[in-house]
């Protein structure tokens, strides 16, 4: 394995781990950090990057909906 190969696993590793953390905004900069580095790789480096972020923005929109609903549940139970 190259060293270029063991920063980028050791980076999307990273951002894998900001993600179960809930810190989205390391997790961003860790990736960009891959998708510099594999530049030269192209468009389909860039589609799965647009892909997987599409796929992280959409769980953390459904997790903070559900947040709110049981925040709201929650408060409704308490004012009966």
């Amino acid at each position: 394995m190259s060293p270029t190969e063991s920063s980028r696993e050791e980076n999307v590793y990273m951002a894998k781990l900001a993600e179960q953390a809930e810190r989205y905004e390391e997790m961003v900069e860790f990736m960009e950090k891959v998708a510099k580095a594999d530049d030269s790789t192209g468009i389909l480096l860039s589609l799965r990057l647009v892909l997987r972020g599409r796929k992280l923005l959409r769980a953390h929109c459904w997790l903070t909906s559900l947040l709110r609903i049981l925040l709201l549940l929650n408060w409704l139970q308490l004012t009966q």
